[in-house]
């Protein structure tokens, strides 16, 4: 791994999201150390996505949805 990519990698974090009900939204760090996650009880996430705006938008369903099909959208903000 280069220099500049674990760098990079150090000052970020990742999204992760669970599909399955309980659903949940996580952010972590690069040594995969959970910092910041919402919870849904009887949703799973389709699909999240970090924004510019320092928002997460995300597609919300219980498990009968097939594939990325949702019946909420929810964003949430950082801030």
């Amino acid at each position: 791994m280069s220099r500049n990519y674990q760098l990079n990698l150090k000052l970020g974090s990742m999204l992760v999201y669970n599909r399955e009900t309980p659903g949940c939204i996580g952010m972590i760090d690069f040594q995969g150390t959970l910092r910041w996650y919402q919870r849904f009880h009887n949703t799973g996430v389709k699909v999240a996505h970090f924004t510019q705006n320092k928002t997460i938008l995300s597609i919300l369903a219980p498990m009968d949805y097939p594939t990325s099909y949702g019946n909420e959208i929810l964003e949430l903000s950082l801030t």
